[in-house]
């Protein structure tokens, strides 16, 4: 069948007016009135469509079948309405012979005669898809920083990680009107990715091969996603679901491949250099917010289980004590303390290796006996239990004898060599030697420390064991006094700065001049401070005195240290702290950066939201707020972007065994990278050796301390330091 064109009269000379119209970029058409049969159609079409002109003329409906399906309906409706329309403009997607989908704009008019009769119409279609892609992008990207907001919210508040990922891609959907989004984990290295959420507008994502996609390890964007040869495995699916363009993001954590985000749009061309950016910058906030949940479930379960054994802490033991305590009819229990007899001496001789082994066995065993939800390590190498539902102490006696005795004594085999152990035991029972958590633990202590100063291998708790309680008066008294006559100074250890290899601060250490016994240090007074609220005049005095030797520093060097004040959590409890604080930095001038607080998980938990306003108030001061032996705290991670911090300091148990414990090391690098996230420096306390160091400076650690560098010195000799390299 021969192509048929619109007649047209040709004057002598003139230029034939179809040539004219096949070199037009637009698509130039006319239909005949009475039945809109195709009279004309210009080379341009087979440009824009992909099919030959006389296809057109052949198959009448072709020319409503490349309109896009959910365009039809509406275009449908409105072509019946060509000849009574004085004029017609529309916008509607066309999909090519080759599938990809554009944009177009159809305009036409109705050709009438002199008697005003339509005798046809005519009219011209032009290819939008550049502007329309534009446009797109530009929404697309407007979206994009809607749904950045929203998930930078989830990211923040979500403490779980399956909420995380299903939040994100539901947003993604809902405010970045993406059609499809989807996150796939990697357990391990080498292993294929295994969906974890997914939100779509239209259906699901049956048969989506997402180890394909995501087989990557760079971002993946294709902005013509059916025709990319990368993807050509994927194309039927592609196209049966209208997918045009899609990005599959890496989720990077710690430099390795932990996941990926898929995102597929129902338009292609849609990305460009911005949004790109802006998924990447997706990615990295997706990637962030699992490392920092990881991070947290970490050091949250660091806080409640023992990284050695297992077994619950300290703080994890009492919260269970309070409950036993609580129970309904008060049922007798009793708590069993023991360690093993001259552990040290196994530390020092057969190296500390030796140790944790030793230790991690006696877990074992001790999980054989009793329900690990009884159990605890409370510290060192000390184990407790709970006996629940006991009535008196020869009940106890035979159960230590008869099965604790004999299980955890039981010859121990370590590289060869056969170890024979001792144990010391103390108990407390409940109600007698105690009604709440933290008294009945503190007796049955002092039962195991009474236990070890003698022969005997159990003693129970008795009142004569409170007699050191006179001691403890003694002690008030002449710490009272020590108040009064000023018998208190102050040594202050080095803090180095790794990156500038220079002293850059110190830590003020309290020490007491006792005229009958000489220095006293801080551990045998402190907690007699602490429990008779003397800390808090003594606390005022250090904090003054640090202001006062920074002065005196201040007039020998243009750039003295920085001074580092341990704040106890009576302290901080305090309503008037704060003015406190003040006042004693107008001693100094009222100088900014000065002063530095070292303050605990757990002392600024005790009233969080009371704690938080307070360090806020003492940061714009310029007092520097240090978290002190992180880590070992019985805290949420979900406050530590509300604190006002300055640095994280971690607890020197962590340094001591990082070099032979990899989850030490471990640990230590999570706190570091942690903190690093956070825009907060990290310090390491009790640095004593140069393996220690070296550790430490590839895990990219900012501040040092410990004996490897100088023990803590009177004031006179600070200055001295700072002259010295590091």
């Amino acid at each position: 069948m021969s192509r048929k064109s619109v007649p047209s009269v040709q004057s002598p000379g003139e230029v034939d007016s179809s040539h004219l119209l096949d070199a037009l970029e637009d698509v130039v058409w006319s239909l005949a009135a009475q039945d809109l049969r195709l009279l004309h159609l210009s080379a341009a079409a087979e440009r824009l469509y992909g099919y030959p002109v006389q296809a057109f003329f052949d198959e009448p409906e072709l020319w409503q079948r490349v309109v896009h399906p959910d365009d039809r309906p509406r275009l449908s409706t409105r072509f019946l309405d060509l000849r009574s329309e004085q004029a017609w403009d529309h916008e509607y997607r066309i999909i090519r012979v080759d599938g990809d989908t554009r944009w177009v704009r159809d305009r036409a008019r109705a050709v009438r005669d002199r008697a005003g009769r339509v005798r046809r119409i005519d009219g011209l279609i032009t290819d939008i898809t550049p502007h329309k892609r534009r446009e797109a992008r530009l929404w697309c990207s407007q979206r994009l920083s809607a749904a950045l907001a929203g998930m930078a919210s989830a990211i923040l508040h979500t403490r779980e990680k399956q909420t995380l990922f299903d939040e994100v891609c539901r947003i993604a959907v809902e405010r970045g009107e993406f059609a499809l989004a989807w996150i796939a984990t990697v357990d391990r290295p080498g292993s294929r990715p295994r969906r974890v959420a997914l939100a779509a507008r239209n259906g699901g994502a049956d048969g989506l091969p997402l180890d394909l996609v995501a087989a990557q390890d760079r971002p993946l964007f294709a902005n013509d996603a059916i025709h990319d040869r990368r993807l050509s495995p994927w194309r039927d699916t592609l196209a049966s679901r209208g997918w045009r363009a899609l990005a599959c993001l890496p989720l990077r954590v710690d430099n390795r491949v932990r996941g990926y985000l898929g995102l597929c749009g129902s338009e292609s061309g849609l990305f460009d250099g911005e949004i790109e950016r802006q998924l990447l910058e997706l990615a990295a906030e997706v990637a962030f917010a699992m490392e920092r949940l990881d991070q947290e479930q970490r050091l949250n379960y660091l806080a409640l289980y023992d990284n050695l054994t297992g077994l619950a802490t300290r703080a994890l033991f009492l919260d269970r004590l309070a409950q036993l305590v609580q129970r309904e009819g008060g049922a007798p229990f009793a708590i069993v303390v023991f360690d093993v007899h001259r552990f040290k001496h196994i530390n020092e001789t057969l190296t500390y290796q030796a140790g944790d082994f030793l230790l991690k066995e006696l877990a074992q065993r001790l999980s054989e006996l009793a329900s690990e939800n009884l159990l605890a390590r409370p510290s060192g190498d000390d184990f407790a239990l709970i006996l629940a539902d006991v009535h008196d102490e020869s009940e106890i006696a035979c159960f230590i004898h008869d099965t604790l005795l004999p299980s955890m004594t039981r010859p121990i085999l370590y590289d060869g060599q056969e170890l024979r152990i001792a144990l010391k035991v103390g108990v407390a029972c409940f109600p007698a030697d105690g009604t709440d958590p933290a008294t009945l633990l503190g007796n049955a202590e002092l039962a195991h420390r009474g236990a070890q100063n003698s022969n005997e291998p159990l003693l129970f708790f008795s009142a004569e064991m409170n007699q050191g309680a006179g001691e403890f008066l003694r002690i008030e008294s002449k710490l009272r006094r020590a108040s009064e006559q000023r018998e208190f100074t102050m040594s202050y250890q080095p803090k180095i700065d790794l990156r500038l290899g220079r002293l850059y601060g110190v830590e003020a250490l309290l020490r007491w001049h006792d005229p009958d016994n000489g220095v006293v240090l801080p551990g045998q007074f402190v907690p007699v401070l602490e429990e008779t609220g003397l800390i808090l005049e003594v606390g005022r005095w250090l904090i003054e005195e640090a202001g006062r030797q920074f002065l005196r520093w201040s007039r020998e060097t243009p750039e003295p240290p920085h001074i580092a004040v341990n704040i106890s959590p009576l302290q901080l409890g305090q309503r008037n702290f704060v003015a406190d604080v003040r006042r004693a930095m107008e001693c100094c001038g009222n100088r900014r950066g000065y002063l530095e607080f070292e303050i605990t998980e757990s002392a600024i938990m005790q009233d969080i939201e009371d704690n938080i306003r307070k360090l806020h108030a003492l940061r714009e001061m310029g007092v520097e707020i240090t978290i002190d032996d992180f880590g070992t705290g019985y805290s949420s991670l979900s406050y530590l972007s509300r604190l006002p911090l300055t640095r994280l300091k971690i607890d020197r148990s962590f340094i001591v065994d990082m070099t032979e414990n990899a989850d030490s090391l471990s640990i230590v690098s999570s706190i570091i990278s942690l903190a690093h996230t956070l825009n907060l420096k990290v310090a390491a306390e009790g640095v004593e050796t140069s393996e220690q160091l070296k550790f430490l400076r590839l895990l990219r650690c900012d501040e040092i301390q410990g004996y490897l560098f100088s023990p803590p010195v009177p004031a006179d000799d600070v200055l001295r330091l700072m002259a010295q390299p590091w």
